[in-house]
């Protein structure tokens, strides 16, 4: 097997400032609204569960603590999962800032998406490249990339990794592959270089010294089950889902305020009334009752109005109905903003299936049941 090599990437579309020669009539204003609309984020009792856990790993890290431990984020696709890690890294706690010192930069947080198909090696090579902008040979075995990555890990001061997507890390693995991957986050928890971890991910040199690095990983809903397979792995993560809201009055007052915050936030006028009870039924049915799915709605539907120079909007269905049609295909009887009566649509199986035939895919199908799914 080939040895791992560095070779420096440097993409030329990374480098330019404009994509196009020239600008389009209105550019400068219709990317304003843009930002405007990617920049709404509402701090609902979800993400602030989630921020809670995440200062309470930090601090674990910053008083020393024997171990850290793992924090997962787990839903359906399109709940809201990759937005609010991005959020955490950005909450503005000033421990997560990047700074120098006389051994060089320290980063507290790298922050990778796991790719599909990916496994221990992959995993290490896309961690590789972000905390030093080189590639490693995907040739290499396991030890050859983890004797590169752990002491870049702990050079760099990695305080906290977030790993999005990791359900692709777990499924269509072997018993040993598993194992090995379970091996290698605990180790990274505990902080630990014994011969186990040294035979797996190849010994760390003299001069680094291991200490505890804390996990966020996000993924499908069947991420807390895949953990399970090891408990002393899961005795060391907590675990938190994106559960859907119900027709309950208590869950319809969370996703009023919810849509409320949206419809002042994007910048159209008149300020939408999407809170009506017709209006928040056929939301909910196109959601799947995850608020999500509904933010992601609605700013699809904003940006398709800015795309179309759109700036005082009345009637909102039509934008939502093509956008729902858009993202699911399922023809305009089964369109919550089309049919005329949407409490006799029965429920909406294309919801499910983009994450159904990732999760029930070859390989898989010992791993998950309908258990696993909240929709």
């Amino acid at each position: 097997m080939d040895t791992p090599t560095d070779t420096q990437t440097t993409s030329p579309s990374r480098m330019r400032k404009q994509r196009f020669a020239v600008a389009s009539p209105g550019a400068d204003l219709r990317q304003r609204r843009k930002a405007a609309v990617r920049g709404v984020h509402i701090k609902d009792e979800v993400f602030r569960d989630v921020l809670e856990k995440f200062e309470f790993q930090l601090n674990a890290i910053e008083d020393k603590e024997a171990e850290a431990f793992g924090l997962v984020i787990r839903g359906v696709s399109g709940v809201g999962k990759s937005h609010t890690m991005k959020h955490l890294i950005e909450c503005g706690d000033p421990r997560l800032a990047a700074y120098s010192d006389e051994f060089g930069d320290v980063r507290p947080v790298v922050y990778v998406r796991a790719p599909a198909p990916c496994d221990l090696t992959t995993l290490g090579i896309e961690l590789y490249f972000k905390l030093t902008g080189k590639r490693l040979s995907p040739r290499g075995r396991p030890a050859e990339i983890w004797s590169r990555v752990r002491p870049a890990l702990y050079n760099t001061g990695v305080c906290v990794i977030f790993i999005d997507e990791m359900h692709h890390v777990f499924l269509g693995k072997t018993h040993d592959q598993r194992e090995n991957l379970m091996s290698t986050l605990k180790g990274l928890l505990q902080g630990v270089d014994d011969e186990e971890l040294a035979a797996l991910l190849g010994p760390l040199p003299p001069t680094v010294d291991p200490y505890p690095i804390g996990l966020v990983m996000a993924g499908l809903p069947s991420l807390k089950r895949l953990i399970a397979l090891d408990d002393q792995l899961r005795m060391r993560c907590r675990f938190k889902a994106f559960a859907p809201l119900r027709t309950t009055a208590r869950d319809q007052a969370k996703l009023k305020a919810f849509i409320e915050f949206y419809a002042k936030g994007i910048g159209f006028t008149p300020v939408p009334k999407w809170t009506d009870p017709d209006m928040l039924l056929r939301l909910t049915k196109a959601s799947g009752g995850y608020r999500g799915r509904i933010a992601l709605l609605i700013k699809q539907a904003a940006m398709l109005a800015i795309n179309r120079g759109l700036t005082s909007i009345e009637d909102w269905k039509p934008l939502f109905a093509e956008c729902f049609e858009d993202i699911w295909e399922t023809g305009s009887a089964k369109n919550p903003f089309l049919v005329p009566d949407v409490t006799k649509i029965g429920p909406i199986r294309e919801l499910q299936k983009d994450f159904d035939t990732l999760l029930r895919g070859k390989g898989a199908a010992n791993l998950v049941n309908d258990e696993d799914f909240d929709v």
